[in-house]
């Protein structure tokens, strides 16, 4: 057995019957769930089997270079889950992890520039030119290093010629180059391009530079940028007989605690590949633990929790409906108020205390579900109401309980050893004057308590 989200409830480990644990449920309604387990409500027993089974093997991820925006030198964790009809999900599979490659490297060297005044229109300037490598997809690297040649004056003619052109292409991966060129030290524009099969160039001067098109900065490799992702869902097999989606959960973090849901599919596409052009997370995450749990997620706290008064909180007072059984309990929201319905109808629960008779025993200790609680002693013998010490019973600061004597019997109240009790009766104890009086405890700090009311 596993705790749920919410304290003091349970869920069960895959294979156990709902009846290992005797008051085990699964309820959406957190607020509702926490609000009985403080009243100590008992709940509703449901026998059966576990829904669905957690996914024991991890899916098949990996990335493709065909379309897509994913970014390189990225990790991507990928994990699936099983959802059943009535959206109880299982935890997340074992993960598959995949790699985005690196960018490509920039050029290693700068190209070879060598001056040749038998031909060429070059005027007399010092010429520059460095190199990029093109991925075939679009992207390109900054440049490498720069190449200097100087035109001098005093010839007709005037060209450079370059080679070293392909100079670390088929290391880095590159399809392709391009030549840019800055005159005089001003910026590097495009000159002209070239594949791996084409090592030299010739700039005699009849080829004009494109000035709108520059190398990516320094900081910017747009180099295996187009990057897609393939999922490959789980096969079909018994344990996804009572599927109905198999959710795809996905992490470059290593955190599937936020939104991390890449995409919900149809039990039918078991088998199937999927395919993410793109990393764009949905508003979900896959739960702590399994909430398959076959009709217990069915169950109604409205009508199927046994000796239970608080029932479904609603948005305002004005929603409380008109006809309910009487003590039954409902926090308005908008309020923060609870409402109780009463004969003629539905009234402020007042001190937020709930009638409870004792009619049996000489003696009762004070238990954690007696806070918040009026007791009614009816009994025709003499009863003790004993004030435990913290470390026998667990009462929080700020606890409180009523006491009526209702019978004609005594009611004594009592301190147990390690505990103070303050009245204005004395003492370490106390006895409600007569038939009907009422006395009031309320704890101010650990093993100190405020007694007061109809006391002698």
């Amino acid at each position: 057995m596993k705790k749920t989200p919410f304290a003091g409830l349970t869920i069960l480990e895959p294979g156990e019957g709902l009846d290992t644990d005797s008051g085990a449920f699964i309820d959406r309604d957190r607020l509702t769930s926490d609000r009985l387990l403080q009243l100590g409500a008992k709940l509703h027993r449901h026998s059966g089997l576990a829904g669905l089974v957690n996914p024991a093997t991890a899916p098949s991820a990996s990335i493709i270079a065909s379309a897509g925006t994913i970014a390189p030198e990225l990790t991507i964790s990928i994990g699936f889950t099983l959802e059943d009809t009535q959206l109880g999900e299982t935890e997340l599979s074992p993960l598959s992890t995949t790699t985005t490659g690196s960018p490509m490297s920039i050029p290693p060297a700068a190209p070879s520039g060598v001056i040749d005044y038998t031909g060429g229109a070059l005027l007399v300037n010092t010429y520059y030119y460095a190199t990029t490598f093109l991925d075939g997809e679009g992207g390109e690297t900054p440049a490498g290093p720069v190449v200097g040649v100087e035109r001098q004056p005093g010839f007709a003619s005037g060209r450079v010629q370059l080679s070293n052109l392909t100079y670390g292409m088929a290391a880095a991966g590159a399809v392709q180059w391009q030549l840019y060129r800055s005159i005089g030290g001003g910026s590097l524009c495009l000159l002209t391009t070239g594949g791996i099969g084409t090592d030299t160039f010739t700039d005699d001067g009849s080829m004009s530079a494109d000035c709108d098109v520059h190398p990516p900065n320094d900081a910017v490799n747009t180099t295996r940028r187009v990057n897609t992702l393939r999922v490959d869902l789980p096969k079909a097999d018994a344990n996804m007989a009572s599927a109905a989606f198999i959710n795809v959960y996905g992490t470059i973090s290593g955190d599937f605690g936020g939104a991390s849901l890449l995409g919900q599919y149809p039990i039918s596409s078991a088998g199937k590949s999927v395919f993410y052009s793109s990393l764009e997370f949905n508003d979900a995450a896959p739960p702590d633990v399994n909430l398959s749990i076959g009709t217990a997620s069915l169950i109604d706290p409205d009508t199927e929790l046994l000796e239970n008064r608080w029932k479904r909180p609603v948005a305002t007072s004005a929603l409380l409906p008109v006809v309910s059984t009487v003590a039954d309990v409902r926090l308005a929201l908008n309020e923060n108020e609870p409402f109780i319905f009463t004969g003629s109808g539905w009234r402020r629960l007042q001190h937020h205390l709930i009638g409870r008779e004792l009619t049996t025993g000489v003696t009762h200790t004070l238990q954690v579900t007696d806070d918040g609680e009026a007791l009614d002693i009816n009994s025709n013998s003499d009863v003790t109401v004993r004030v435990p010490a913290d470390a026998v019973v667990g009462l929080p600061t700020g606890a409180q309980v009523e006491l009526a004597r209702i019978g004609s019997g005594q009611v004594a109240i009592t301190a147990s050893g390690g505990v103070t009790l303050h009245s204005r009766a004395g003492g370490g104890s106390a006895l409600i004057s007569a038939q009907y009086g009422v006395a009031h405890l309320r704890k101010r700090a650990p093993n100190n308590w405020l007694l007061y009311g109809d006391l002698t």
